[in-house]
C-alpha cells in the first residue's frame, strides 16, 4: 500500500528506535520521519529534526525562544535532566541524552530506566535496538532485575515473530555479537505475548519489573 501524496512523517511521545523508523519507511515508501521531543509541563516540542539537516535517531536541535540545561558527569557524554522545576524557568524532564558536534540531540533514555550493572549504567534502548535486529524477534523491552552481586541484570521480554522459533540461547548469543560484556543480557530472556505498552507506545518498564 502507498499513499502518493504522503512522503513525511513525525514521531513523538518516545524514542523512535533505528530498526523501527526504516520499517516505517520501507513500509509506507516515505523519505523521513522527524522526531519531536517535549513535555507536557513544557507545553511546546522542545527539539525537532530539521527539515534540512535530519539525522536518523536524533529529535533535532532544540526549538528557537528556549535554552536548555544540561548536568556533565553521567557516562557516555551523558547529561542529565532530573525531575521537578528549577528556578521557575527549567523544567526537569528526567531524560540522558547528548549533543552532537553539530548541536544535535540524542536521547540515550530515561534516568530512571537506566539498568545499574556494577559501575556501569546500561541504556535500554542500546539492548531493544540490537534484539529488535533479530529477524525472530518480533517486539523487545529491557528492564534490570535486582542482583546482590552486580546491583541489577539486564532481562530481556521477547515477542516472537509468528512462525519463528528462536530460543533463549540464541538471543543471549546474539546480543553478545554486539555489545559489549557490561549490556549483555546477563539476567537472560523471557517469551512473553505482547510488550505492555501505554495509549501513546511507551513501554511500561515498571509491569516488566513486577513479572521479574
Amino acid at each position: 500500500m502507498t499513499y502518493p501524496q504522503w512522503n513525511k512523517s513525525t514521531s513523538a511521545a518516545a524514542v523512535l528506535k533505528t530498526t523501527t523508523h526504516q520499517k516505517v519507511l520501507k513500509r509506507f515508501n516515505i523519505k523521513s520521519v522527524r522526531q519531536i521531543y517535549g513535555a507536557t509541563e513544557i507545553g511546546v516540542a522542545v527539539f525537532m529534526t530539521p527539515t534540512a539537516s535530519f539525522k536518523p535517531g536524533s529529535t533535532g536541535k532544540i526549538t528557537p525562544g528556549l535554552s536548555d540545561r544540561h548536568n556533565e558527569g553521567l557516562p557516555q557524554r551523558s547529561r542529565e535532566h532530573t525531575n521537578g522545576v528549577r528556578r521557575r524557568r527549567f523544567v526537569r524532564t528526567g531524560d540522558v541524552g547528548y549533543y552532537d558536534e553539530e548541536h544535535h540531540f540524542y536521547i540515550v533514555d530515561r534516568l530512571k530506566d537506566l539498568i545499574k550493572y556494577k559501575a556501569f549504567q546500561v541504556p535500554p534502548l542500546e539492548i531493544e535496538e540490537i534484539l529488535l535486529r533479530h529477524p525472530g524477534v518480533g517486539d523487545a523491552a529491557v528492564v534490570g532485575k535486582p542482583d546482590e552481586r552486580y546491583g541489577e541484570l539486564a532481562v530481556a521480554f521477547v515477542v516472537r515473530v509468528e512462525g519463528v522459533e528462536v530460543e533463549e540461547s540464541e538471543v543471549v548469543d546474539f546480543v553478545a555479537k554486539y555489545l559489549s560484556v557490561e549490556k549483555r543480557l546477563h539476567g537472560g530472556v523471557r517469551f512473553v505475548r505482547e510488550i505492555p505498552r501505554n495509549g501513546v507506545g511507551k513501554i511500561l518498564r515498571k509491569e516488566l519489573r513486577e513479572l521479574l
